[in-house]
């Protein structure tokens, strides 16, 4: 990966190529859990998926719509965590 990012920000549902479309060729470059990836979805997840998405390495997800202080505490909550 030629850049590097302290935080990457992924909607799930986005039209062509989604959030999810994007971890998966993520994970074909790169470790997953090396990446601080917050996801944004506006769809209800049960445990399960959340715990799917946690396994795979991501770091938070954010039921929308979001407030700038609750981004803002994900964000430094995972970089505090490092």
């Amino acid at each position: 990966m030629k850049n590097s990012y302290d935080t990457i920000l992924l909607d799930i549902s986005m039209p062509e190529f989604s959030g999810l479309d994007v971890i998966r060729e993520l994970e074909n470059m790169i470790n997953i859990p090396d990446l601080n990836i917050i996801l944004f979805t506006a769809s209800a997840m049960n445990p399960s998926e959340i715990e799917k998405f946690t396994q795979k390495g991501i770091k938070g997800i954010i039921k929308k719509p979001i407030e700038v202080p609750e981004l803002e505490s994900e964000i430094n909550k995972i970089l505090s965590s490092k």
